[in-house]
């Protein structure tokens, strides 16, 4: 019976026993949300799962790292590595926008991806130019500064872009900033060599030769070495060596073009010629090969076999953008423009990229002495776009030449002017100008050229050699003594040189010289003691 004293609270159940019902009504609530979030996690991640494995035929998603959290940096992988390998397909089926863009997609998501990231810069730089393909590569150091097999492509396009001082600069921060083991060593202590080389410091370029243990004995150091002994002056010394790492490398096309340009360069043609045929018919199937025949029958006044061979490259090789670049340049070299513009047509025709044979045509035109021909080349890339940086200046030096040859001097001194004005101009690039202005014999134009070359890199053996060899042409009395102690400081300075200077200091024409004297004697005493040196 009810207490009717007691107070009204509206249930007859206790508010314990109310209590645990809502913690119970909660718990459950609590574990059909669980379900049905666990539910739709598991549906949103198969759905995912469904999405990469059946729609994108991506068969390296695993739903076990689709479902993980911590497994989630896998299947970014996974992503990045589908997109690689669809990039490379649609190249391969010559979409090159398409591959351009899976690619990119596929570095954002693994960019700690070696290969994929090398894929990418060279996507970047045969459609978009260097820059993009540098910066691709110099972000791709963060992941792979210790991976001497990233490093080696890495200095091989900054050695192509000419970018000698940024390479020296960039191994001295990677030895700074790390102790590298012995094959990253080699490939920094050989990239920074082959810098050296190239601005002509063969003093520095020796030493960092011997500074990596194992280094100099290679291919790649020997071969180096054959090059810095012929620039200093040393040609037979040079080919005796060449000879043999040949031999020893009978497979390698870089050390046979050596050869036999090293063979034709001492007038060796029918040497040359038989070792160029040798070669093309042990590698058929290689571009570089086929090509060097080209230049065995071009200069053998071969047409005949010229143009069949042409015919049977392109053939062989219709979409290989390294192929028909190695024929454009051999073109441009041969003063053969109307080969340069067929390259082009056949690239664009299966939708190449064709901007990298714009200055090889003009370039064809001034060797074929079609001067007006390059000027208007010129300007209709000028009109397409304005020309900045290193295009600028290789484009006003390419004017100054043409106006030289059409016989406009005024006008050649002034785009050579606006040349020689540009900054950042790399000594070595200095170097090609003159000796495109010596070919017309331009002599004071040229030696005008090489003063600015020696200027920016007092250290730059070869432009200091070739700039004496003006000097004495041109009678350059004020110039010669001094120019020529400088070199006499350098190591291992041409015998050849250094006397053809002795004799000519020693005419009247320097009798008035105050430093002639001086020069003669320190001539005399390098060549005593590179005599010396050969004879031990």
């Amino acid at each position: 019976m009810t207490n009717p004293s007691a107070p009204f609270t509206g249930s007859s159940h206790p508010p314990a026993l109310r209590r645990g019902g809502r913690r119970r009504r909660w718990r459950r609530l609590a574990l059909v949300l669980l379900v049905l979030s666990a539910a739709a996690y598991l549906t949103g991640a198969l759905g995912i799962y469904y999405f990469d494995r059946v729609h994108k035929r991506n068969t390296a998603v695993r739903f076990i790292d689709v479902v993980l959290p911590s497994h989630w940096p896998k299947v970014r992988i996974a992503r990045g590595e589908y997109f690689f390998s669809e990039a490379r397909r649609r190249l391969a089926e010559v979409k090159f926008s398409e591959a351009l863009m899976l690619a990119g997609r596929g570095l954002e998501l693994c960019p700690a991806d070696r290969d994929g990231r090398l894929f990418v810069a060279r996507l970047r730089h045969a459609s978009r130019g260097a820059a993009p393909a540098r910066q691709t590569l110099l972000e791709g150091l963060r992941f792979h500064a210790d991976d001497a097999e990233f490093l080696k492509p890495v200095f091989h396009f900054l050695l192509r872009q000419r970018d000698d001082a940024e390479v020296i600069g960039l191994v001295s921060r990677l030895k700074a900033d790390r102790s590298p083991g012995p094959d990253v060593a080699r490939v920094l202590a050989f990239a920074a060599a082959t810098a050296a080389h190239h601005l002509g410091h063969y003093d520095q370029a020796e030493d960092l030769l011997r500074s990596a243990p194992g280094l100099a004995p290679t291919r790649d150091a020997a071969l180096l070495s054959t090059r810095i002994e012929r620039e200093r002056g040393y040609s037979e010394l040079a080919l005796v060596q060449l000879r043999q790492i040949a031999s020893s490398f009978p497979d390698d096309f870089e050390i046979h073009h050596e050869l036999v340009a090293q063979l034709r360069e001492l007038g060796r043609e029918d040497e040359a010629r038989r070792a160029s045929l040798t070669f093309q018919l042990a590698h058929p199937t290689r571009p570089e090969a086929r090509v060097l025949l080209l230049e065995a029958y071009r200069r053998a006044g071969e047409t005949a076999r010229l143009a069949a061979e042409v015919d049977s490259l392109l053939g062989d090789f219709p979409a290989d953008l390294p192929a028909l670049t190695v024929l454009a340049e051999f073109g441009a070299n041969a003063g053969e423009p109307a080969l340069v513009r067929r390259v082009v047509e056949h690239a664009a025709q299966r939708r190449l990229p064709t901007e990298a044979f714009a200055f090889l045509a003009i370039e064809a035109a001034i060797v074929a002495r079609d001067y007006r021909g390059a000027i208007d080349r010129l300007r209709e890339l000028s009109e397409k776009a304005t020309p900045e940086g290193r295009l600028r200046s290789l484009s006003d030096s390419l004017l100054a030449i043409a106006h030289l040859g059409l016989g406009d001097s005024s006008t050649a001194q002034i785009f050579l002017t606006n040349f020689l004005q540009q900054p950042h101009l790399p000594a070595e690039n200095l170097q090609v100008v003159a000796a495109r202005f010596a070919a017309l014999d331009a002599m004071r134009p040229a030696w005008q050229v090489l003063q600015k070359a020696v200027a920016i890199d007092p250290l730059n053996q070869a432009a200091l050699s070739r700039l004496i060899e003006l000097d004495l042409t041109l009678n350059r009395v004020d110039a010669l003594a001094g120019h020529l102690q400088r070199l006499i400081r350098m190591r291992r300075p041409s015998p050849d040189l250094l006397r053809v200077a002795e004799r000519k200091m020693g005419s009247d024409l320097f009798l008035f010289s105050r430093d002639a004297p001086a020069a003669i004697g320190a001539a005399r005493l390098a060549l005593a003691e590179s005599s010396g040196g050969n004879a031990r």
